[in-house]
């Protein structure tokens, strides 16, 4: 099996473009990681508007909403979302 590549949707990039420097270092190093190991478990999964299902993983204070091409070869990140925490 080969490596499987990253592409981003437009969403995704605009959270990773306007996020702080050191959100963006951090992003990437979490990019890197769900590109390395593609297959890990997902947190959920959630029906995407086709049908396909997308798995959603929660990487530190960030939701990762991707799908698996495998015919490609790609992990495609769909949305990108920070989590705030609520601290009292």
């Amino acid at each position: 099996m080969g490596a499987y590549a990253l592409v981003l949707s437009e969403a995704a990039t605009a959270a990773l473009t306007t996020a702080s420097p050191g959100e963006q270092r951090k992003l990437l190093d979490i990019l890197q990681g769900l590109k390395a190991a593609p297959f890990r478990p997902a947190d959920l999964q959630e029906p995407a508007a086709d049908g396909r299902a997308n798995h959603v993983l929660l990487v530190q204070d960030w939701l990762l909403t991707y799908w698996l091409d495998h015919a490609v070869c790609e992990v495609r990140l769909v949305r990108l979302e920070q989590i705030e925490s609520k601290r009292a």
